[in-house]
């Protein structure tokens, strides 16, 4: 459905992307992962047609919109946009801000294309609403009016920028699924940039994630979690604390504090300098176990805690347990080390003169 190939683009004599290469298949939703500045917006920019790259081809449903000599608008790409502030049109209600997305935002029009509107309604859960005004409703049914206006004319595509980011943390993940529910539902394929990890493993199938203009790893959520392709993409993607340690053999890394075990993100020789990435789900609280480590901080998230331990030699690890293990700052709990899948990178790829009392924490 999408594909972009070397895209390139500069503002001024400052390049922001640095040959981009991706493909998105038909009804997959894709998401664009990256840190502000990345690039990851103006990518969107440019499938929609409002930035002319500097170089590189976008295709979208077979049908070349960018590329040496062509540069299709906006207008003839057939792609529906939600902006990050919904663009709503203050002074339509609700009904007449979603058959503005017919190209019908007139009251006869509006009227004509009722049926379409009100199915777009329900499909996004406001029913009812079609009165409304935009000032009168919750950020949350602001965005599925948007969502609902860039549905109306069945694009061939859709691009969706940072479109949680103005809903508080409380609604933001429920959005993200009730908005991927939608697209499956519609066989849409749509294209997601965020800069929270947590939203695009919520709502996307593939993921890529940049940094400084490139495009580090295009994959599914699973494989750039779980298999990321480099230090940055791993830190990126979640939290975790990276411990130095040496492969001893295939799928086994000594560390100071615990022999780790599992399927390696890459085969390493023996005897390698690496560090591991310990996740906090890799490490599991276990009242029998020898290895014991002291709270010194914590984080409740509702059905768990997230735990700050330091090791007796004066390691810092992360750990989420569940909830009801109640532990108070201070106390000593027991902890095991699991690691089905060892994130791991040579040394030599890592932050220098990290000993295994000052590891890398990412928060």
């Amino acid at each position: 459905m999408l594909t972009i190939e070397g895209l390139v683009h500069a503002y001024a004599d400052e390049r922001v992307l640095e040959g981009i290469d991706f493909t998105l298949e038909p009804g997959r939703i894709g998401c664009l992962l990256g840190p502000s500045g990345c690039g990851k917006t103006t990518v969107l920019r440019c499938v929609a047609g409002f930035e002319r790259p500097a170089a590189g081809r976008i295709t979208a449903a077979g049908r070349q919109l960018s590329g040496p000599g062509l540069h299709l608008a906006p207008e003839h790409r057939h792609i529906g946009m939600v902006f990050q502030d919904y663009a709503l049109m203050p002074h339509l209600d609700v009904a007449g801000n979603v058959a503005f997305g017919l190209g019908r935002g007139s009251r006869a029009g509006r009227d004509r294309h009722a049926p379409r509107v009100a199915e777009l309604l329900a499909l996004v859960g406001l029913p009812g609403l079609e009165r409304r005004f935009p000032h009168e409703l919750s950020g949350g049914q602001q965005q599925r009016v948007a969502l609902a206006r860039a549905l109306a004319p069945e694009p061939a595509l859709l691009l969706l920028d940072e479109p949680f980011s103005n809903l508080d943390a409380s609604l933001r993940e429920r959005l993200a699924i009730e908005v991927r529910d939608i697209l499956k539902a519609l066989g849409t394929t749509a294209l997601v940039v965020t800069h929270d990890h947590q939203d695009a493993f919520a709502v996307a199938d593939d993921v890529g994630v940049l940094n400084a203009g490139r495009l580090l790893q295009w994959d599914t959520a699973y494989n750039v979690y779980h298999r990321p392709a480099n230090r940055f993409v791993a830190g990126f993607v979640g939290q975790g604390v990276w411990l130095p340690g040496v492969v001893r053999s295939p799928g086994t890394v000594e560390t100071a504090i615990a022999t780790a075990t599992g399927r390696m993100t890459q085969p390493l020789p023996t005897g390698t300098e690496v560090e591991l990435l310990l996740r906090p789900d890799d490490v599991i609280h276990d009242d029998g176990s020898a290895l014991k480590a002291r709270v010194v901080n914590r984080r409740f998230r509702g059905p768990q805690f997230l735990y700050d331990l330091v090791m007796p030699n004066g390691q810092r690890l992360l750990s989420a347990v569940p909830s009801h293990h109640n532990h108070a700052i201070g106390e000593m709990i027991g902890i095991r080390i699991e690691t089905e899948h060892m994130v791991v990178f040579p040394r030599t790829e890592a932050i220098g003169g990290v000993g295994p009392a000052h590891a890398i924490v990412i928060e």
